[in-house]
């Protein structure tokens, strides 16, 4: 039979080692240290190494990073100075909250009026163009009151009023323009 040999174990005595001296006091607070954390003083030592050298890794990464950003953090109090200037412009604005609330209002008014242009528009494509003889009529009515025709195709959703479709719409702005034509006769000139 031939003798088998066991596999090597790892010795205590086979890893880097190292003797430290340790001051007067610190054995025993390294003991209690360890006892509370259920290791070993060896455990405890080496976990306490690794937790410094973690910190000092990451402690040159942020200069690192502070360096490579170095610029951009220096503009840092012109930014804070800016907003700044910006706060104080704000608060001085009588009504600033209700400029926004204004301009918004403007924009949904704006986006509501292209969505109704949108349905008009395909509410009406089915309809047949309206006369030359309708548009002449429509044009004498815009001459007699003075009303400027691109006034009156923003009130029926047209382009042109040759692009106008419907009969519908040839009579509303026929009751449009009657009702200018009337109110200039009762006026005095």
């Amino acid at each position: 039979m031939a003798s088998r040999k066991k596999p090597a174990t790892e010795s205590i005595h086979d890893r880097d080692r190292i003797i430290v001296r340790l001051p007067d006091g610190m054995r025993d607070d390294l003991a209690a240290l360890a006892e509370a954390n259920g290791r070993s003083m060896t455990s405890e030592v080496v976990a306490a190494l690794e937790k410094h050298l973690k910190g000092v890794d990451r402690l040159t990464q942020l200069w690192e990073f502070f360096e490579r950003h170095r610029e951009q953090i220096e503009e840092i109090p012109f930014v804070r100075a800016a907003v700044e200037n910006l706060e104080t412009f704000t608060s001085r604005a009588d009504d600033f909250h209700g400029v926004l609330q204004k301009v918004g209002l403007r924009k949904n008014q704006e986006a509501a009026e292209a969505a109704m242009a949108a349905f008009t528009e395909r509410m009406y494509l089915d309809e047949p163009l309206i006369t030359a003889e309708q548009v002449q009529q429509i044009r004498a009515l815009l001459s007699q009151t003075g009303k400027s025709e691109s006034v009156l195709l923003t009130e029926l959703g047209f382009a042109s009023i040759e692009d106008i479709r419907g009969s519908v719409t040839f009579k509303r702005a026929l009751s449009i323009l009657e009702k200018d034509r009337r109110e200039k006769k009762g006026r005095p000139e």
